[in-house]
Formats: structure tokens, sequence, C-alpha cells
């Protein structure tokens, strides 16, 4: 499936490649992300309990919500529609646990970690139209990172625990290539369009585990490759400030997912609103 979208996406970069011609500028956007991040409660075993004991039962949730993630977006684009652009993602909360162990007699773990996350993209473009359709294509490099970190959860309660300093976690870190295809289209003269966007970027990199329950608490997994997927749908509006300037703003839906082979990192998702506002010259 994922090479199918690769090159779904390569073959989608190539066709716009020759139609229509854009109007050239250099362009800035910011995206307020109200995210509600998924993590699904299997998830906490590879987060917290990583090589604990098999007869051990282990449960967790957390005090999921709605908060803040940003995104940032700086490019540019020739007359022929040609362009480079850089965008920035990042998302830094900390939420409250909740979490059981139980090998007879259950403990109560309760505290709070953080989860952090950061996407860099570095990429070329192109747009053009196509049957009443405005479409961008961009390929490029993404550095991407997700971490998981305990806060104040106090394993030290377990007796089964071997390791007790700070950091208890999962962390990722890697590089690689990324896909993306967007398309607008535009409703009669009212300055609104409908947009659809998606992306796919496969990381490989390095994930690094840190478990009470093992001596010296780490676990290195060299390798890994994390498949992340983004998709946003909504509604953009433009509006001419001058012969110069243009106004964009834009209101749409996101959802992410951040995918390990190794399984560490649990299915992470992030799903919620999203609100543009950005300049055109």
């Amino acid at each position: 499936m994922k090479r199918h979208i690769c090159a779904a996406l390569a073959i989608a970069l190539s066709a716009v490649g020759t139609v229509g011609a854009a109007e050239s500028g250099v362009y800035a956007n910011v995206d307020f992300l109200l995210l509600s991040p998924q993590i699904p409660t299997v998830a906490f075993d590879n987060f917290f309990y990583n090589n604990a004991p098999t007869a051990a039962r282990t449960d967790g949730s957390f005090s999921d919500g709605i908060d803040l993630g940003m995104r940032t977006t700086i490019g540019a684009e020739d007359c022929c529609g040609f362009g480079g652009r850089f965008r920035w993602f990042t998302f830094d909360q900390d939420y409250d646990y909740t979490g059981v162990w139980d090998t007879g007699t259950p403990i109560a773990l309760n505290g709070g970690f953080n989860l952090d996350v950061d996407a860099f993209d570095f990429e070329f473009t192109q747009r053009g139209d196509f049957c009443n359709w405005n479409l961008q294509a961009a390929a490029g490099l993404r550095y991407g990172s997700l971490e998981v970190r305990n806060n104040n959860i106090d394993f030290s309660i377990i007796p089964a625990a071997l390791f007790l300093l700070p950091g208890v976690g999962v962390d990722f870190d890697g590089v690689g290539p990324t896909l993306a295809l967007q398309g607008n289209r535009q409703l009669g003269c009212s300055g609104f369009s409908l947009f659809a966007s998606g992306r796919t970027s496969l990381l490989f990199g390095d994930t690094d585990i840190t478990t009470p329950f093992l001596l010296g608490g780490n676990i290195a997994i060299q390798d890994d490759m994390v498949n992340v997927t983004e998709i946003q749908i909504g509604v953009n509006h433009e509006r001419c400030l001058n012969e110069c300037y243009t106004l964009t703003s834009g209101i749409f839906w996101e959802t992410q997912r951040w995918d390990s082979d190794s399984g560490a990192l649990g299915d992470v998702g992030f799903m919620g609103l999203g609100l543009r506002s950005g300049l055109r010259y």
C-alpha cells in the first residue's frame, strides 16, 4: 500500500508539471491546530512497561483533550509554478496519566507525561491547473521526531522495577522522503475554494526506549522506519489587499498517524480542527 501511495504521488507530480502556469510570488502561512492526540490504551505498554514480567497485567489511559499545535509554512513560486517551501509542525503538551500494575494486588500509577512532536519539511513544489482544479505537488525531505516521556509517574512503587532514574518513555528521530499533493477547487468568483491535501513520509532513524524493567533502562532499536500520514480537508479564502498583497485564510479538518515498523510508537495519531492565516506577495 505504501508503495502504491508513493507511486501515485510521483505520477501526479509529473502530471501537474505539464499544466498551466501559476502566479509567481512568495508566501507564508501559519496554521493554528486544535488537535486531540489519539494514543491506544495498549500503546502505554510500549511507552512505560516495555520488558515488564509477562505475568503482570497493565492498563493505562490519559486525560486526552484538545490542545494547540502549530504549523508554519514559508515558500516561493516562479511564473511557471515551480518553487520551494519550508514547513515546520510542532506539538508539545503535558497530560495526566492513570495506570494500573496488577500481579495479584493492583498498584495505581498516577502522574503525568509529555508528548512532543516536531516535523521539518524541505520541499520542491510544482503548481498547475487541471480540469478546473488548481493542483500543487511537492517532493522533498522530512526530519521528524516523536517523544513520549514520563514526568512524575513513580515506578519505584512497583517491586519488579530495576531502573528508577527519570526519563521512562520512547524517543524516535528520523529522516526520509516526503511526498504531498493538494487540490483547490474555486467556488465561482467568491474568493472561496474547497481544498484537500494528503502527505506521506517514510522516516528512517533510531528509536530509544527507556524502561523501568531492565538494568540500565535502555533499549535501542536501530534503523526503525516510521510512516507518517497526513490528510487535510477544508475551505480556503483569498482576498486581494492591493496589487501586491493577497490575504489568505482557511478552516480545515486534519488527521495524522505516526506508525513505526517496530511498534514502539504504538500508532500515535492526531485529529482536530485547523485555522489558517497567511499572506502572499
